[in-house]
């Protein structure tokens, strides 16, 4: 499945190299080209419903795009197949905290050959994040913020004058300029956090975070509650500049459960409920500012990589020069 809007935006050559190497490969392929992103459900839906049980056992659906687009596809088929399909990515970004941490090459051509490699499918770890409406289900894969973090990093990505900063590598004063923006104007809200039948009440949240924190290979009948990957989920409760600079440090040594003004919670399955509107972020896109009332559920689902099929060496290489500055 092609993202024909990122394609058409300066990823033509890397196409034309992906589609020479498939036939190269004599593997047995069909392409499918979307134009927009929102035509990706109604696509994905019509491709399950022309297809056989027979072609659906044997196939596996790959996305060539942006990392928005392979989770659209993902989550259609989530909801829609009767069946877990195995599924793989080749990513055109480099900004995809799942692809570096399974070790899935940010260099097209090595992406493609860690799919075609593969014998059989690896299980990793999503979360789905459901509406208590049921009207909007998504899926992310590393972690979704909500308040001042999801705030500083909209203001990063719209504001005129950091953008500017950023552009002539000013990075460090820009993030500067962003976090006492977000000081000033973030106002605090009120949470509420249902884990375990047991309900959590914090009237002062500056911030909270849900993060999918295993991402290692699952069993495909493992279901024994004792090693079911669990969620992260952290309130924090108060925040600083000084505060904000421990937090930070602390969460590059995984510590931050430590500290007193953040409340750590691990469960299979938590439900989140916020009655004001505030900034969201999943996978390192922007959400509407929203009202939230959504259950967080951790499951697993089949990929289609062998990671290991090119060596670690080669991975680090290729990944070291396709990283964007501002990471």
């Amino acid at each position: 499945m092609i993202d024909e809007e990122m394609v058409n935006n300066g990823q033509q050559k890397t196409w034309q190299k992906i589609e020479t190497a498939l036939n190269e490969s004599q593997v047995n392929f069909q392409i499918i080209s979307i134009p927009s992103n929102d035509q990706t459900s109604r696509t994905v839906q019509q491709l399950l419903a022309t297809t056989t049980v027979q072609e659906i056992n044997d196939c596996v659906i790959v996305t060539c795009g942006r990392n928005e687009f392979f989770l659209e596809v993902l989550a259609t088929l989530l909801h829609s197949a009767k069946q877990k399909i195995p599924v793989a990515f080749i990513p055109f970004e480099t900004k995809n905290a799942f692809a570096k941490r399974i070790g899935v090459s940010f260099d097209p051509l090595l992406a493609l050959k860690q799919i075609l490699n593969t014998m059989r499918p690896t299980f990793y770890n999503l979360v789905e994040m459901d509406e208590a409406a049921h009207t909007t289900k998504k899926i992310f894969l590393d972690k979704v913020t909500i308040g001042f973090e999801a705030y500083f990093a909209s203001l990063q990505r719209n504001s005129k004058l950091l953008i500017f900063m950023q552009k002539y590598h000013l990075t460090f004063l820009a993030r500067l300029c962003g976090l006492a923006d977000a000081f000033i104007n973030q106002e605090r809200f009120a949470a509420t956090l249902r884990v375990a039948r047991k309900y959590h009440f914090f009237k002062k949240a500056f911030a909270v975070r849900i993060s999918n924190p295993t991402l290692e290979t699952l069993a495909p009948h493992e279901s024994q509650a004792e090693t079911a990957p669990l969620l992260n989920v952290d309130v924090i409760s108060s925040l600083n500049p000084f505060s904000f600079l421990i937090l930070s440090l602390s969460r590059k040594f995984d510590l931050a459960n430590k500290l007193p003004f953040v409340h750590r919670f691990k469960q299979n399955q938590v439900h989140l409920m916020i009655n004001s509107l505030e900034f969201g972020q999943i996978d390192n896109r922007e959400l509407t500012n929203k009202f939230y009332d959504v259950f967080f559920k951790i499951i697993s689902y089949p990929f289609w990589f062998d990671v290991t099929s090119i060596s670690l060496s080669q991975r680090k290489n290729i990944d070291t020069q396709h990283t964007d500055p501002k990471d």
